[in-house]
This record gives C-alpha cells, sequence and structure tokens, in this order.
C-alpha cells in the first residue's frame, strides 16, 4: 500500500487514521461491505484506501463535499455516517473506540479553514466507483 502521507498536498497533515468498514441499511439491519478501509483525515479531506492485496487508488473526499457527519450504531458496532453534497450518504462502522475519534476529527476538519492552495476537487469517479463496489456485495 502507497503510504497516505505522500500523497499530501502542502500543508495538509493528519488528524487521524482509522479502519472502517462501509455498511448499507438493509430490511435485516446494517450490511458491512469487503474489504475493510484505511480511513485517514486531514485537515483538507478525507481519505478512503481498501484493505486489499492488490493496491487500489484511494478516494478522496474534500472537506467542502461534506456536509454533515454523525454517529450511528447497532447493537454490535459503532461508526459514523456522511452525508455528501452529490447527494450521496456513506456510512462507516469502526471499532467502539475508534468511532469517537472518528467523529471528532471529521468535526474538526469540517470547521477548519481551506487552504487556498488546496484547490482539490470531488473527482466523480471516486464517490461512483465506491458505489458500485457497495452495489457489487
Amino acid at each position: 500500500m502507497q503510504a497516505v502521507a505522500e500523497l499530501f498536498v502542502r500543508d495538509e497533515g493528519q488528524l487521524g487514521f482509522y479502519q472502517a468498514e462501509l455498511a448499507r441499511l438493509t430490511d435485516s439491519g446494517w450490511s458491512p461491505t469487503i474489504p475493510p478501509l484505511y480511513v485517514t483525515v486531514t485537515n483538507f479531506r478525507l481519505i478512503l484506501v481498501p484493505q486489499t492485496r492488490k493496491p487500489y487508488p484511494p478516494a478522496s473526499i474534500p472537506s467542502n463535499y461534506i456536509t454533515r457527519v454523525w454517529h450511528i450504531s447497532d447493537a454490535h458496532r459503532d461508526g459514523i455516517a456522511l452525508s455528501l453534497r452529490t447527494g450521496h450518504e456513506l456510512f462507516m462502522f469502526t471499532h467502539w473506540q475508534q468511532s469517537v475519534g472518528l467523529e471528532r476529527d471529521l468535526k474538526s476538519m469540517l470547521i477548519m479553514p481551506v487552504s487556498h492552495r488546496f484547490s482539490h476537487t470531488l473527482a466523480q469517479r471516486d464517490i461512483s466507483r465506491l458505489i458500485r463496489f457497495v452495489e457489487r456485495i
């Protein structure tokens, strides 16, 4: 796996690193996806990298595309949900201890001023790739 820090732009810094599973709500409850993800929160964006042997390019979601972050849970897991400016929602479950930190770091990222040097736009293909991946499961 390529070190995520190698993708950072000038003045970008890591707020937190987590492991999570994307999930979707079905008639029988939350259904996690495979593979799990490495989740890196920076002061500029959210970076998602699948935990696979075959390397995949990371999905990058700039902070200005995230409109809302909130806590989710079921009887066995804790996690967070994200609303995106594109109208999509992402649901991620983490270990109990990590969900509080992930939610805190994401909310911190959202209130930080975005540097004028960071002009990364949301690659629709990144979101589409995540959606196609979840739909195949």
